[in-house]
C-alpha cells in the first residue's frame, strides 16, 4: 500500500527555530605503518529536523497536536512533506523553470541543470535548497557551492546529501521554497500545556527515504 504524505505547511503553524544535521556515514581507519588516516565514504547518512515552537495559545496548538498525532493514525507508511523553516527562499537568481540536464545516479553528488539564462552568474549560492521529485519522491538538496551558468544556460552543482534517487533528464526541479520528505522521530506524540493554555512542544523528524511510491 502506498504511503499517505501529509502537508506541514497546511497546518499554518510556523515554528521558531530549527536545527539540522546531515550526517555521514563513513568508515576510518589509521595505517599502522605510516600513520597517515584512511578514510571511506560510505553514503550520507538521513537529514534529522528539528523543530521548536513557541508558546502558542490553545487553538493553535492543537492544529499541531492533532497533525503529529494524525501521523500516526492510519495503518501502514505515514509522512510529511516540509521545507527547512527560515531557509526557504532562494539566494541564487536563478527562476523556473529549471530541469535536469543530464541523468545522475543514485548517490551522486554532482547535479547538471538546465534552462538558467546564458552565463548567468550566481544562479545558485552556497547553501540554497532545491527539491527533486513529489509526494512519496519528494527529495531536498542542499547545494554546496556558488554556481553560474555557462553558454548553453547549464549549471552543475554539488549537492549533499547525494542524489536519494535517480534523476532523470527533464526532470523539473522545485526552487522554493524546496521541501523534503519526513517522518516523526521518535513516532510518540507528546505535548506540553501550562495552566494558561499555552502550548510548547518541539516536533523531531527524520528523513524518509523507505516510503512505499
Amino acid at each position: 500500500m502506498a504511503a499517505t504524505i501529509y502537508d506541514f505547511e497546511a497546518i499554518n503553524v510556523p515554528p521558531r527555530s530549527a536545527k539540522i544535521i546531515m550526517p555521514t556515514i563513513k568508515s576510518q581507519t589509521r595505517s599502522t605503518y605510516a600513520g597517515a588516516k584512511q578514510q571511506i565514504l560510505w553514503n550520507d547518512g538521513p537529514l534529522t529536523l528539528s523543530m521548536t515552537f513557541p508558546p502558542m495559545v490553545r487553538e493553535t496548538a492543537e492544529r499541531l497536536i492533532a497533525f503529529k498525532a494524525s501521523l500516526d493514525l492510519f495503518n501502514g507508511e505515514t509522512a510529511f512533506v516540509a521545507g527547512i523553516p527560515t531557509q526557504k527562499t532562494l539566494m541564487g537568481s536563478a527562476v523556473d523553470p529549471i530541469t535536469v540536464a543530464v541523468a545522475g545516479d543514485a548517490g551522486s553528488q554532482n547535479l547538471q541543470l538546465k534552462g538558467f539564462t546564458a552565463q548567468a552568474t550566481g544562479v545558485f549560492k552556497a547553501g540554497d535548497w532545491i527539491q527533486l521529485g513529489t509526494a512519496a519522491t519528494t527529495r531536498i538538496y542542499k547545494v554546496l557551492f556558488d554556481v553560474d551558468a555557462d553558454l548553453l544556460g547549464n549549471a552543475t552543482l554539488q549537492i549533499r546529501p547525494g542524489l536519494r534517487l535517480p534523476a532523470a533528464i527533464d526532470d523539473p526541479v522545485t526552487l522554493a521554497p524546496a521541501r523534503g520528505l519526513w517522518e516523526l522521530q521518535p513516532s510518540s506524540v507528546e505535548w506540553d500545556i501550562d495552566v494558561i493554555g499555552h502550548g510548547r512542544m518541539t516536533v523531531e523528524a527524520i528523513e524518509a527515504l523507505n516510503v512505499t511510491v
